[in-house]
């Protein structure tokens, strides 16, 4: 019990419990004492950090976990009496009004008030489809009629051919502002350039035609058009190793405004605060000179996130996807480079391939398992287009900024976004219907646990590398 635990392992070891005792806060109920007695002892056994220390920060973490999980739990129980029923209730929407089949409207909604069947608040996302409507705008105030049903992802439930009003419009600055950098891009680009420049920066993929969204499927490209983080983390650091040599301060400065832009336009999604979570400690970091775990930083991120919603955990296929595609980000190829570059320190374009082949690796398992899609040239898409996206996201921004307040000029001075996105778009079009571009490919549960043990013996034995490689360093140091 005397053995020394270090500090990074007693975090990792608590975000880790607290993902634990979450899932298991499905079955089980703690009061929240448990937790807060846990903690205390952990407090107090801190600085001795010892295994005593250690096994109270795993029960803190399991207590916290299990009281939060149970909390919420308990509250999303009053679905179950909705279920197939006709429901009548005020929410706010969270997003924007798309059309759907039979010319519905489709739109999430949160901060719902039930009035029929019986008043209560309810938690949690729902899912909108009806007519009554023109358009449907987020921040806007709506009243909704239907019959609830159970949904998937983090959405509790789901109302199709519903009646919908609109209550009132939101006046949030923000939300103007995104409506007018959206109609922005629209002076600055033509279709499909423009929604795909909107996906690009903001995830925003509703508005692109359904060929542009199946060519992107098949050449494994949906990821740089999905509100995952991924887009946030590689303009961030396109941008920060940009004006790093110049100034850390105006570096640091820059990627917090992009993170907070980011935040604002994006509607706080779970995968976006886990991005900017992990960007802000990292940033942080290295401008004061501090090295920083990655797997503690993505563990204490999946744990914030986790703990501000916990069905993110439970049945968000987006948040373990996103998180999939940070650790192979963060983790897989900083590994990778070090093997493929020596000493050397590699080029934008190179850490971009692969960092993008990084998370198509730690991704593809488990979307086999869900999806049974296999991208056949899903790699050479990605090596074709991902390294061009930071440069495609920036022209894009200054085109839909010229766009807002210039609409004049917006055409000329958005042509370099205009040919750089049409390239894009051709890419994966062309390699979509290459022959067999996909195969049905539906892997088991043994063979998804198979392949992520495979994975991670991979990144031991790059990182065993890693470690004699700075040995050798050492040494001629020396």
């Amino acid at each position: 019990m005397k053995t020394r635990v270090r500090q990074t392992v007693l975090v990792a070891a608590f975000c880790m419990s607290i993902l634990v005792g979450l899932l298991s806060g499905l079955l089980y109920v703690l009061p929240l004492g448990f937790g807060v007695l846990f903690v205390a002892a952990a407090l107090v056994l801190l600085p001795r950090k010892t295994m005593a220390t250690l096994l109270c920060v795993v029960f803190a973490g399991l207590s916290i976990g299990v009281w939060r999980g149970s909390e919420v739990n308990s509250r999303y129980e009053t679905y179950n009496e909705l279920y197939k029923n006709e429901v009548v209730f005020e929410a706010k929407a969270v997003s924007d009004g798309t059309y759907f089949d039979n010319g519905q409207t489709e739109f999430d909604v949160e901060q719902i008030h039930l009035e029929e069947p019986f008043g209560t608040n309810l938690p949690g996302r729902v899912r909108v489809r009806g007519h009554g409507v023109a358009s449907v705008v987020r921040g806007d105030t709506v009243h909704v009629e239907g019959k609830m049903y159970p949904a998937t992802s983090s959405r509790v439930g789901s109302i199709s051919f519903a009646k919908i009003e609109v209550l009132g419009r939101s006046g949030s600055v923000i939300e103007k502002l995104r409506r007018r950098f959206y109609a922005g891009m629209y002076n600055a680009l033509p279709e499909p350039a423009a929604p795909f420049a909107l996906g690009l920066l903001l995830g925003q993929r509703s508005e692109l035609p359904d060929d542009t969204n199946d060519a992107l499927r098949i050449a494994g490209l949906t990821h740089i058009v999905a509100v995952s983080g991924y887009n946030l983390t590689i303009l961030v650091r396109f941008a920060s190793r940009l004006r790093a040599k110049k100034s850390r301060y105006q570096s640091l400065v820059l990627s917090l405004v992009l993170i907070g832009l980011f935040l604002l336009f994006t509607g706080f999604s779970a995968s976006i605060v886990r991005a900017s979570i992990v960007s802000v400690l990292s940033l942080t970091a290295w401008y004061f000179g501090r090295r920083i775990n990655a797997i503690v930083v993505l563990l204490v991120s999946a744990a914030a996130t986790a703990l501000w919603n916990p069905a993110y955990v439970w049945r968000d296929i987006g948040w373990y996807l996103s998180f999939l595609a940070f650790f192979g980000v963060l983790i897989l190829a900083p590994l990778l480079l070090n093997k493929i570059s020596k000493r050397k320190k590699p080029s934008i374009i190179v850490q971009l391939v692969v960092e993008a082949f990084s998370a198509q690796i730690l991704v593809l398992p488990y979307s086999l398992y869900l999806f049974g899609v296999l991208p056949t040239y899903g790699l050479l898409a990605n090596i074709l287009v991902v390294p061009l996206v930071p440069f495609a996201m920036l022209l894009s921004l200054f085109a839909g900024i010229t766009g807002m307040f210039m609409p004049w000029v917006a055409a000329l001075i958005g042509w370099p976004a205009k040919q750089l996105l049409t390239y894009m778009l051709e890419i994966s079009d062309i390699v979509s219907r290459f022959p067999k571009a996909s195969y049905e490919v539906k892997i088991s549960l043994w063979m998804l646990v198979i392949s992520y043990v495979f994975i991670c013996v991979l990144g031991l034995g790059l990182l065993r590398y890693r470690q004699q490689n700075r040995r050798i360093t050492d040494i001629d140091a020396v």
